[in-house]
């Protein structure tokens, strides 16, 4: 990474006192669209407006966090209990109430389609994290990153929503990373988009 990437990604929220970070956000608004970048960015036009689809990620990301915090490895950091299917629904409902989201005129917004997406989701996350990770134990959820960028001052800030702790034979430890994506159904061409998949990266 060159010197050119301190004027190109010239944000200045301190992610830490020692100097600028960049997020993946800020990248990937870069490679889709620099002028879009240039506006949101460094001219900080407009304003970031709550949707559906943000409001319920981050109810969806709270109720996944407590489901797998259940089994840190760090005693002192469980929670009694995980969040149940009717807080998860209810946690839906305030938070459409809070951003004024039930919009009549649009279906898709409903708040009853998506405590359905919340309801089967706490269902189903149990069910595919076993099958996926036999034996799995949380080593953290939202894992803070500050890491350097090569050859500048700017910190890579983010964070990691999950890292999951397994054995593999010879009692290896293997970590795995996750990152929760919550929708309603994803068409094709967004479970294939390169910067959604450079996200893990």
């Amino acid at each position: 990474m060159s010197d050119e990437f301190q004027p190109t990604f010239p944000t200045h929220q301190l992610w830490q006192a020692d100097g600028p970070t960049v997020s993946f956000s800020e990248v990937a608004s870069w490679l889709t669209c620099p002028f879009q970048h240039y506006l949101s960015y460094v001219l900080r036009a407009g304003k970031h407006e709550d949707n559906v689809h943000t409001v319920f990620g981050g109810v969806a990301h709270q109720v996944a966090q407590s489901y797998v915090m259940v089994r840190c490895v760090q005693e002192d950091r469980r929670p009694d209990h995980p969040i149940s299917r009717d807080e998860a629904v209810e946690m839906v409902s305030v938070a459409w109430r809070e951003h004024g989201l039930d919009d009549p005129t649009d279906p898709s917004t409903s708040v009853v389609v998506w405590q359905d997406v919340i309801a089967r989701a706490v269902d189903d996350l149990p069910v595919w994290l076993d099958r996926q990770f036999p034996g799995w134990e949380c080593f953290d959820a939202e894992e803070r990153l500050a890491t350097p960028v090569t050859q500048s001052p700017v910190m890579f800030k983010g964070y990691v929503d999950a890292v999951l702790l397994t054995h593999g034979p010879g009692a290896r430890q293997v970590f795995w990373l996750l990152d929760w994506k919550f929708t309603n159904g994803w068409p094709v061409y967004k479970r294939s988009d390169r910067n959604v998949q450079l996200q893990l990266v």
